[in-house]
């Protein structure tokens, strides 16, 4: 059985639309519950959406690689992010402060946030001119 697959965007929203097929057909090849994709569809959206809306400037056409693999005697469904824009680390930018109401918490930083709350492992490097943001899931899968 194959353990990886390969998504490749354009950085335009309507791209979003894919995540949910790769999703699902990961889910299913690798029997994994149906409340586990639902998160992961989250966090990927919102890794995915940033990368769109951030790392290329306006009107300069990149792409998104999304590999996903699934490393079965650790249990560990791990998605790897590259694109080749602006440098960033979601890594360094420091947690959103859940406690203020919304109308006094500044815009931006809850995607990456709620990306560190619900995966395992979220690592960053910049490597050969790409940003890579690797992120891991521990599962168990349903039998």
């Amino acid at each position: 059985m194959e353990n990886k697959k390969t998504l490749v965007l354009t950085n335009h929203l309507e791209e979003i639309e894919k995540l949910p097929v790769l999703l699902e057909q990961v889910c299913s090849q690798w029997k994994l519950p149906a409340s586990v994709e639902a998160s992961l569809n989250l966090v990927l959206e919102e890794a995915v959406v940033n990368v769109i809306q951030y790392a290329y400037p306006e009107g300069v056409e990149g792409t998104l690689s999304i590999d996903v693999e699934w490393k079965e005697q650790a249990g560990v469904l791990q998605f790897t992010l590259s694109d080749a824009g602006r440098p960033f680390d979601p890594t360094a930018v420091p947690d959103a402060d859940t406690s203020l109401s919304v109308e006094g918490r500044p815009i931006g930083g809850l995607g990456i946030f709620l990306i560190r709350q619900m995966m395992d492992c979220v690592e960053y490097r910049y490597y050969n001119n790409h940003n890579m943001l690797v992120m891991q899931k521990r599962i168990t899968p349903e039998v």
